[in-house]
């Protein structure tokens, strides 16, 4: 429940939360599925808020006492509510993120990480479309 203290046309209000299963198939591989939906502020003339539900898929598999590979898929989908300026279109958004990553850890304190990601938005305003790939390398050192 969002009260604005200045516009009452800003106020908003719903319910938020999430699902998660998580299956393992054996010691070394396993499947996390889950829902989630976040109500978040957004301010311009055509939106006050948005309501964005997001599935995913993210299985992994540890290949040796040293290294997990995991793959994560999610399709997400934002809607745009409470309008201040009258007959405006309502916006929304479909994004689409595939990724694969492995995770190497040479000793007990170390972990290096790799991954590739690809996401795409679609959306009906075009000034928010994108499609973008990206690759990651990581070092974490614990002490």
């Amino acid at each position: 429940d969002h009260q604005n203290q200045t516009f009452y046309q800003r106020d908003y209000s719903g319910t938020e939360g999430g699902l998660n299963y998580l299956y393992s198939f054996s010691d070394k591989s396993n499947l996390n599925v889950s829902w989630n939906r976040v109500i978040g502020a957004w301010y311009d003339v055509s939106s006050t808020y948005s309501v964005t539900d997001t599935v995913s898929f993210t299985p992994s598999w540890q290949i040796s006492s040293k290294t997990n590979m995991h793959l994560a898929i999610s399709r997400s989908r934002a809607n745009y509510f409470g309008p201040i300026e009258p007959y405006t279109t309502a916006r929304f958004d479909e994004s689409q993120v595939q990724s694969v990553g492995v995770d190497w850890s040479p000793q007990r304190s170390v972990t290096v990480s790799t991954s590739f990601q690809s996401l795409l938005r679609y959306s009906n305003s075009q000034l928010y479309e994108y499609n973008d790939k990206s690759v990651s390398l990581s070092v974490q050192v614990s002490f």
